[in-house]
């Protein structure tokens, strides 16, 4: 169980986290929070799980180093894990425009919703896309103070060679408190 836990903070740090098609069979909606629909339950529980390990493990070392080297052994065997967890058909991912894992990268429809995230500045709201017979959940993840460690403008040495050993072509860096950082997407197949 602690190990499933620390697997999915671990998730979250590597994370996050994303328009070439048409219009046709997909449907954008905000979520209203009076609502909760499965696929926020399932982003929510995911997140719920891996931020006190992330949390824990920023605390032991702020400098990140032991974060990005957990991250990099773990995080998609946490997603994996989350996963197992839920009901046949449902599942969740991280994505990001800037992402770090390959594993990661986004497709054309996760692009063009988190470009519609960065447009708008609201974050607080989860997305739902109904294409074909998957819906898709987003949830956007901005950036917080504990975020800057590995994912800032001023990574220190020790964590950039840390980062670059797992993650050559790492694209998540430069960003600033607040910024978004990626998405957190859950799909439901119908």
């Amino acid at each position: 169980m602690k190990r499933v836990s620390i697997l999915l903070v671990s998730i979250l740090l590597v994370s996050i986290l994303f328009v070439g098609c048409s219009n046709q069979n997909k449907t954008i909606a905000p979520v209203a929070k009076t609502e909760q629909p499965t696929g926020v339950k399932n982003i929510m529980n995911f997140i719920g799980g891996i931020q006190p390990i992330l949390g824990s493990s920023i605390k032991q070392d702020p400098s990140g180093i032991h974060a990005s080297n957990f991250c990099a052994t773990s995080a998609m065997e946490m997603t994996k894990g989350y996963n197992a967890t839920l009901p046949k058909g449902q599942s969740v991912r991280r994505t990001a425009l800037k992402y770090r894992n390959p594993a990661n990268k986004p497709d054309a429809i996760d692009v063009k919703v988190m470009k519609e995230f960065v447009a708008s500045r609201d974050f607080s709201k989860p997305k739902i896309i109904i294409v074909d017979e998957v819906e898709r959940t987003y949830k956007a993840l901005p950036i917080k103070q504990e975020c800057l460690a590995c994912h800032g403008e001023n990574i220190s040495p020790e964590v950039k060679k840390v980062i670059m050993k797992s993650y050559p072509k790492d694209l998540a860096t430069g960003f600033k408190l607040g910024d978004f950082r990626g998405v957190v997407v859950s799909e439901i197949r119908r």
